[in-house]
């Protein structure tokens, strides 16, 4: 968790030394290259001696950087014998410092010593625009300098796997043309929820697919899909809290993206007609829970749903609190798994109108309330209602208008 931190100190140190060694030094001015050493053992001692012009980190006067610029720091990092990961933050910080100070003008935000002054400044239609060429400009930069640069190793390792280095970087290319391609389409504030602008997306986005597939073998297609694509995410969603292994996994992934396609990939909801968008919804919860059935098997479905059910979880901290008998606790959790279900499923059911379902959970709730009572008592009822029976006590507050809420 410490190593972002480390690399952003370590950055920050090499930027200090590589000020010290090509600032501009008097002719008579003993070297000083021993006692940068010093300061810092990361800074060999049989670097060349530093050109007569210093590179200007960050420019004054705010002056956009350009490639040229990296590469005449970059040539300067490379003689001091450092490796390809620190060039890179150096170059990364110093990019991003020289971006920040642009933004912050453009936000004419307080400085430092403008205490009386709100921070939060909202940026105007024109900033906005301006913000947004500023953020293509920066990672424009990053590419072309080679400075493209993640604190996360494990982040990336994540993304992309086992991918060639070239690969990765190729991809990330794709990733950024298409990012910009994505910003241009709402660049003057239109609706992003408009047919017109849901058709442009979608076109972008199988053009996106298309430069993916034709970049990467099947295998390599196969292992990305695996890690980025919008059916693993929901797969990994549905997951949760089991331990799921990557046999399992991988047997899912296929089930899952045939439901997600074939509900329309992102699922997107009509604002005409809520109802059926729900109907599409649950029934598109039920296909996917069919399949975590159909490769898990019984035993390995019911532990899922156990690990991925928190009330459960809190009913178990609860019931282990008070020092039950397991018999007690099993009858708790006996009694919730049985009704919960069933309110669901009344909620569920639009057929009843808004006053049945409220009557007909507050009965459910006033039969879940008298078993646990009989096993906790009247006072760890109450307690149990606060903690793991959210449940129970949202339904017994549904009690009819004539029926008095005990």
């Amino acid at each position: 968790m410490f190593r972002p931190l480390i690399f952003a100190l370590l950055a920050a140190s090499l930027l200090a030394n590589v000020w010290f060694l090509t600032r501009p030094q008097p002719a008579d001015a003993p070297n000083n290259r021993a006692t940068a050493a010093r300061l810092s053992p990361l800074v060999p001692t049989t670097a060349p001696a530093p050109a007569s012009e210093p590179l200007a980190l960050l420019r004054p006067g705010g002056e956009p950087l350009t490639t040229a610029d990296m590469a005449t720091l970059r040539t300067r990092l490379e003689s001091l014998g450092l490796p390809p990961e620190i060039v890179r933050a150096v170059l990364a910080m110093t990019i991003h410092r020289s971006f920040q100070k642009r933004r912050e003008a453009i936000l004419r935000l307080p400085g430092p010593d403008e205490y009386w002054r709100n921070q939060g400044q909202r940026a105007d239609p024109a900033d906005q625009i301006a913000l947004r060429e500023l953020d293509r400009e920066q990672r424009r930069l990053l590419r072309e300098s080679s400075a493209d640069f993640e604190f996360d190793d494990a982040a990336e390792r994540r993304q992309f796997g086992g991918l060639p280095g070239d690969t990765v970087a190729r991809l990330k290319r794709i990733f950024a043309d298409y990012s910009d391609l994505e910003e241009q389409l709402y660049a003057d504030g239109s609706d992003r929820g408009s047919s017109e602008n849901r058709n442009r997306a979608a076109l972008l986005a199988k053009e996106k697919r298309a430069d993916i597939e034709r970049l990467l073998s099947p295998d390599e297609l196969l292992d990305y899909d695996l890690r980025n694509h919008p059916a693993a995410h929901r797969l990994r969603g549905a997951i949760g809290q089991f331990a799921a292994t990557e046999a399992e996994f991988v047997a899912l992934f296929p089930a899952f993206r045939a439901a997600l396609e074939a509900a329309g990939g992102n699922e997107t909801r009509t604002r005409t007609n809520v109802a059926e968008a729900r109907r599409t919804r649950e029934a598109l919860e039920s296909q996917l829970d069919t399949e975590l059935q159909r490769v898990l098997g019984s035993q390995r479905f019911a532990e899922l749903k156990d690990a991925n059910n928190h009330l459960l979880q809190e009913t178990r901290a609860f019931t282990a609190s008070l020092n039950l008998p397991p018999q007690a606790t099993t009858e708790v959790i006996s009694v919730q798994q049985e009704f919960s279900p069933k309110l669901n499923a009344l909620d569920r059911d639009r057929d009843l109108t808004a006053n049945e379902r409220d009557a007909r959970a507050y009965a459910l709730a006033k039969d879940a309330r008298d078993r646990l009572i009989r096993v906790l008592g009247t006072e760890n009822f109450e307690a149990y209602k606060r903690r793991g029976g959210a449940w129970l006590g949202s339904a017994l507050n549904r009690a009819p208008p004539s029926t008095p809420v005990p």
